[in-house]
């Protein structure tokens, strides 16, 4: 099917996608597309299969035709009725009368060994070879064509676009993947900064001073903006989670999906919604030992993520293996629990949720698990009935229906081998997932690079580091820092260095040459609000977390998150080299 507009499950994107990664692109306009469409040519279409609407003693062909169509005087003398643009009927009525045309326009492109798609009125074509020339056979057969329906070709917007510049098909550019342009980002982030650098009210004044429309919510206008956004780039891009985050922060509204409440609490930002956040024990290094046991050569837990042992361990017994996970995991449960609610959803929601996929009671979401939202697990009805077909039938091998398969930085899960692997890259960095590399590159695009700063760092020593950890929210802190650094843009050198001791390593983010306005007591007190109460509470359990400053007072380190016997602020011998953020992780 070529026709992509005002189509069940299709949109500008599923358009886009017959066109990426071509060397031409062509783009074609019908001129006055719905005007062209008159109430006689409807009239006598419904007459025709599938519709069949012939009747001697009642028209119903000529009743709709009449009710779809708009009286357009052109002088005092001529009438003609036509389909209107913006009537809700008008799409699926010229959808109709195009059939024929599209069924010419896809023989045509078969026959030249294009791809052709039509969204409305705007018509693109495409190859890898160029028969796009001036009087060109193909383009002698198009006009014939389009002339025979009794449409007619814009010449103002028809464009040829190559290979080496910018192609673009309604609205998005395809030169190598479907995407919105930069200019669509850039508009979006100024819109969510004027919210966070003016707040709501000021921010919707300054607004409607420079919006072309009359009336517009710049709320609405956000949300707008940052669903098309996640419908063209999906809901786990990196640029559409950074940017939904912050608008969510812009607007101090909460978005929660956790398994587990027994450690949360409900706390109230001034007016604003309730907020839930995480009342753990602060423990990263018995967090740090529950996760190694999924690295621990004798436990079920290691196998759950590791192929290459679970058939000669397990002889293809599923049942078996998932009775020895399930005591192994009862062992720890209270632990998990105690330290991170968060991970125990996760891991949790990767052994043992039945229901994944599932429509939560009276809720619209659904079960899932992780960062990527993964509706598939151990314990999905699909994987154990495959699995107990045959002693054969070993899990890793089991293909996803399409349903579950999900694209995860350009790469797609399609067996269930790829689901525990993104659960593994989930709860670990390794010299091998470049998860840290990642997560510090990411954020000098989407924090840094825009306000021009100079982020210094050892590529070699972050590759090198092995550690456990909920990367979903260390990725969540880590930003956080950075966006509070961002904030004093007079200083642009930020550098990263580690210091590796025995059972653990410290990673200095150091903004060179800044200092603290406050106080140490003051400085202390930040933990309370703002940006350094939400880093505290994504870094909880994770790693021990401090800040070293100049201070007003003096040279200070304050802990914000230590473990046991360490004083909450430090007097220091020397004067840092900048407001620098200390993260302490465990082996």
């Amino acid at each position: 099917m070529v026709t992509h507009g005002f189509t069940k499950h299709r949109s500008v994107v599923t358009n886009a996608k017959h066109h990426v990664n071509k060397n031409y692109v062509f783009n074609i306009d019908l001129k006055d597309f719905f005007p062209s469409i008159h109430q006689a040519r409807i009239w006598k279409r419904l007459q025709y299969p599938p519709f069949n609407l012939k009747n001697e003693k009642i028209d119903i062909a000529n009743l709709i035709a009449n009710l779809v169509c708009f009286q357009f005087e052109k002088n005092d003398i001529n009438k003609k009725n036509f389909l209107p643009q913006g009537a809700p009927t008008s799409p699926i009525i010229s959808n109709i009368i195009c059939e024929r045309l599209d069924r010419k326009l896809f023989e045509l492109a078969k026959e030249h060994n294009l791809k052709y798609t039509r969204y409305a009125d705007d018509m693109t074509f495409s190859s890898d070879h160029n028969v796009y020339q001036e009087n060109s056979e193909f383009l002698q057969k198009l006009h014939e064509i389009i002339k025979s329906e009794n449409f007619e070709i814009n010449p103002k917007k028809t464009r040829l676009q190559k290979r080496g510049y910018k192609q673009e098909v309604t609205g998005l550019i395809v030169n190598e993947k479907v995407n919105v342009s930069r200019v669509y980002i850039k508009n979006l982030r100024m819109l969510i900064h004027l919210v966070v650098k003016h707040g709501e009210e000021k921010a919707q004044s300054i607004f409607e001073k420079h919006s072309a429309v009359a009336v517009a919510d710049l709320k609405l206008v956000i949300q707008g903006k940052l669903n098309y956004l996640k419908m063209v780039k999906g809901k786990n891009d990196t640029t559409y989670m950074t940017l939904h985050t912050k608008y969510l922060d812009a607007y101090k509204l909460i978005e929660v999906e956790v398994a587990d409440t027994k450690h949360q609490e409900k706390v109230k930002i001034g007016n604003k919604k309730e907020k839930i956040i995480n009342n753990c024990e602060h423990n990263p290094k018995e967090l740090v030992r529950i996760l190694s046991k999924f690295s621990d050569q004798n436990s079920a837990l290691k196998w759950c993520v590791h192929s290459e042992g679970y058939e000669e361990l397990y002889k293809g017994d599923y049942i078996y293996f998932m009775n020895c996970l399930e005591k192994e995991f009862k062992e720890i449960e209270d632990d998990i629990r105690r330290f991170s609610n968060r991970m125990y959803g996760k891991i949790y929601g990767f052994l043992f949720e039945k229901k994944l996929s599932f429509p939560k009671e009276n809720k619209k979401y659904n079960y899932t698990w992780g960062d990527n939202k993964l509706e598939f697990g151990w314990s999905s009805p699909e994987l154990k009935d495959w699995c107990l077909q045959s002693s054969n039938h070993i899990p890793f091998k089991f293909k996803l229906e399409d349903k579950y398969k999900k694209e995860i930085n350009g790469e797609t899960l399609s067996k269930f081998l790829h689901i525990t692997t993104a659960f593994k890259n989930e709860i670990e960095v390794r010299s091998d997932n470049d998860a840290l590399f990642n997560l510090i590159e990411n954020i000098r695009e989407e924090v840094l690079y825009e306000k021009k700063f100079n982020l210094e760092y050892n590529e070699e020593e972050i590759l090198g580091l092995d550690f456990y950890t909920d990367i979903q929210w260390l990725s969540k802190g880590l930003k956080k820092i950075f966006e509070e650094i961002a904030k004093r843009g007079e200083y642009k050198i930020i550098k990263i260095y580690v210091k590796k001791d025995k059972d653990h390593f410290s990673v200095y983010i150091e903004h060179t040459s800044s200092y603290s306005k406050k106080e140490s007591n003051e400085l202390s007190k930040e933990i309370n609000n703002g940006d350094f109460q939400d880093i505290k509470k994504y870094f909880c359990s994770l790693c021990d977390w401090s800040v070293e400053a100049k201070c007003l007072d003096g040279n200070y380190r304050i802990n914000y998150l230590k473990s046991q016997g360490v004083e909450e602020i430090e007097k220091l011998a020397n004067e840092p080299k900048g407001f620098t953020h200390i993260l302490r992780f465990y082996k």
